[in-house]
């Protein structure tokens, strides 16, 4: 696919290409969106070695390469992150902060060193390791608003008056 697809981005003028996730995801019919594995491209399309490849000939063409990147939420699968050590290690113990009403899926819980550390780490893997260009954060509003996607009265975070605050990264 990558000299087919390399071919015809350049014919069409594009000097990018974004690709939705291509973390591996149990869910086909989410696209890529519910990761399990962030660690490890999708088996869908072939071994790491072959990504690598696509990536590095997209480049020798000229052509940049984002990826779809998730560090909103993730599925709520035995095998993934979802309560890893039977706890609320990545996600928030309380449901209303914790879980998605929409998509079914676990929140990250960023007020945790651990998960701020697990997420940018995973973000320098896909630029270091497969040297994609840049990545494109999915479902950012989830993330920075408490009451995104609940409504009001539910018992959502928000209807105490409660408030996300940020803090600058370490680095």
């Amino acid at each position: 696919m990558a000299e087919d697809l390399a071919e015809y981005l350049n014919q069409l003028g594009f000097t990018h290409v974004e690709l939705m996730p291509v973390m591996e995801h149990p869910f086909g019919g989410s696209w890529g969106y519910q990761v399990s594995s962030y660690y490890a491209p999708t088996s869908r399309f072939g071994t790491p070695d072959d990504f690598k490849f696509f990536v590095d000939h997209l480049h020798q063409k000229g052509i940049g390469v984002i990826l779809d990147w998730v560090p909103a939420h993730f599925p709520k699968d035995d095998f993934a992150l979802g309560r890893f050590d039977g706890t609320g290690l990545y996600e928030h113990i309380d449901p209303r902060q914790g879980e998605h009403p929409d998509w079914g899926t676990y929140v990250f819980n960023f007020g945790r060193n651990e998960v701020r550390n697990f997420l940018l780490s995973n973000a320098l893997y896909w630029l270091s390791e497969f040297h994609v260009d840049g990545l494109r954060l999915d479902a950012v509003a989830s993330m920075l608003y408490l009451d995104y996607s609940r409504n009001e009265g539910s018992g959502s975070p928000t209807s105490s008056g409660e408030t996300r605050t940020w803090k600058p990264l370490p680095f």
